[in-house]
């Protein structure tokens, strides 16, 4: 129902249009929750801050509903007028802002009826709700794709790094993630999910690659082949 369309540079845009008034800023969306429902009891909090924070992130779609049940029954249960759940949407889509614009480093990234539009507080709750859920399984598909790009961007460096390097008998995962500007758990599970290959097997692979061709069209000493292969004892190559 509310698509994103990704393009081959990786923009991301949505198929339709809505007319209106847009609210596309966090704190413009906090400063007309604040203004136009003054003194109504703010029932969206921390806890679910994070939650959805970590849902986006993680892309768990069955959590996602779990919350939106969640949160929709907490307003009912406290019996939060419209005014109350027009606020609780707009913080909601707040996070779901932060969260988009953190991971993908713009800071405009939604078009069409992905924006929050004044029209969308005048529709029925039941309509607001499904227009955020809709928002938030597209946002995730978005995320999870940005996310899957960047990994194997990642990983594709790493690897032509360990060709260009492996006889360097220092390499190792830690100096490569410093290159890189990640952790170094973080490149060894995407090194892993990506290739199929551990980063030391990887690198093993390699040089193993170079040493078979130095056997076969050099005639140097096994200890020689051992140092320009990035082994610095010998032992380590037989």
């Amino acid at each position: 129902m509310y698509s994103i369309l990704i393009t081959e540079n990786d923009e991301v845009q949505n198929a339709t249009e809505m007319p209106g008034s847009v609210l596309d800023e966090p704190d413009q969306e906090h400063r007309a929750a604040q203004t136009a429902e003054q003194g109504v009891t703010h029932l969206f909090n921390d806890a679910w801050d994070t939650r959805l924070s970590n849902i986006l992130k993680t892309g768990n779609r069955q959590e996602l509903d779990g919350l939106m049940k969640e949160v929709s029954a907490e307003l009912k249960n406290r019996n939060a007028g419209p005014a109350a759940g027009r606020i609780c949407l707009i913080e909601m889509y707040a996070v779901v802002l932060r969260v988009f614009r953190n991971i993908s480093g713009s800071k405009k990234f939604l078009s069409g009826d992905m924006i929050f539009r004044e029209e969308i507080l005048r529709l029925a709750p039941v309509k607001q709700w499904q227009w955020l859920t809709g928002l938030c399984h597209n946002v995730i598909d978005v995320i999870h794709h940005r996310l899957k790009t960047s990994a194997r961007v990642l990983v594709e460096k790493g690897y032509e790094y360990l060709r260009a390097n492996y006889a360097d008998p220092n390499i190792s995962l830690k100096t490569v993630s410093n290159l890189l500007h990640i952790s170094a758990s973080y490149l060894s599970a995407i090194f892993k999910k990506e290739t199929g290959w551990s980063f030391t097997d990887a690198l093993t692979k390699i040089r193993m690659e170079a040493a078979r061709d130095l056997l076969l069209t050099t005639k140097h000493k096994i200890f020689e082949i051992a140092a320009l292969i990035g082994y610095s004892d010998q032992h380590y190559f037989s």
